[in-house]
């Protein structure tokens, strides 16, 4: 009888919520998320269209309060706001592995350790070959 007093809508919600649900969860579903997200740049920033993805990089965005403004291109915002984000959450989940994962035992630790470093050289060795 529950079931007969909700309409269509609810019930088709109800039905799509469990699978729906699992995939968000997913650890798959973020990498895939974000690969198709970076395919999908390359070609918009490498296309015809590339005018208007630069128009939108370098659209200003802002907040005014008062006299109060703060204002800012949007490719501003995604280096210094998100990118904060993004290596604050990988911070925590390296704290998380070495404080309670797979990370806890030191031998486990040094492939971590020797990309790293590596991590570090490479890139800086390049600059330095270059200039």
């Amino acid at each position: 009888m529950a079931n007969e007093s909700k309409n269509i809508l609810q019930r088709g919600l109800e039905y799509m919520h469990e699978p729906f649900s699992g995939f968000i969860r997913a650890q798959t579903t973020s990498s895939l998320f974000l690969l198709l997200s970076t395919i999908l740049a390359l070609w918009w920033a490498n296309s015809a269209y590339s005018s208007t993805y630069l128009d939108l990089v370098h659209t200003p965005i802002g907040i005014f309060l008062g006299d109060v403004e703060l204002r800012s291109s949007l490719k501003h915002i995604i280096n210094d706001g998100l990118m904060v984000i993004f290596f604050l959450l990988i911070g925590l989940e390296i704290k998380r592995e070495v404080l309670a994962g797979d990370l806890a035992k030191p031998e486990n630790r040094r492939m971590l350790i020797i990309c790293a470093i590596g991590g570090m050289i490479l890139p800086a060795t390049i600059y330095t070959r270059d200039h």
